[in-house]
């Protein structure tokens, strides 16, 4: 196999690695609704289950940014068109952030989330 070949199959694998990160983060934002209900079977203080939420919350946020900044920096072939890579990279940014958005708003009002 041509060493150009190699190459572009290691950078679809890597983003098929990216989207397959990037939908544990979100697995993990519509996972907190589920763990609900254990939170409260266990007896958990309505404070405690919130700092717990925020705490689900945050992480998702923040291991989705990390995977998109692993993600940008993960291909080993030179774009061609930097100006097309870096929107590229910043719709993939701005969609994965949008879904991110959507799935803890819609999340909010059914897990406690205030003091």
């Amino acid at each position: 196999m041509k060493p150009q070949h190699t190459a572009t199959l290691n950078d679809i694998k890597t983003l098929f690695d990216g989207v397959k990160n990037l939908g544990l983060c979100a697995a993990l934002a519509l996972g907190l609704q589920g763990f609900q209900g254990p939170m409260e079977t266990l007896g958990l203080s309505h404070n405690m289950r919130v700092m717990i939420n925020f705490l689900g919350l945050g992480l998702s946020c923040a291991l989705t940014a990390f995977a998109i900044v692993w993600l940008c920096f993960s291909f080993t072939q030179k774009p061609t068109s930097m100006r097309l890579y870096r929107v590229s990279l910043f719709m993939l940014g701005a969609v994965t952030l949008l879904v991110m958005f959507i799935i803890i708003s819609s999340s909010w009002m059914k897990i406690p989330h205030e003091i």
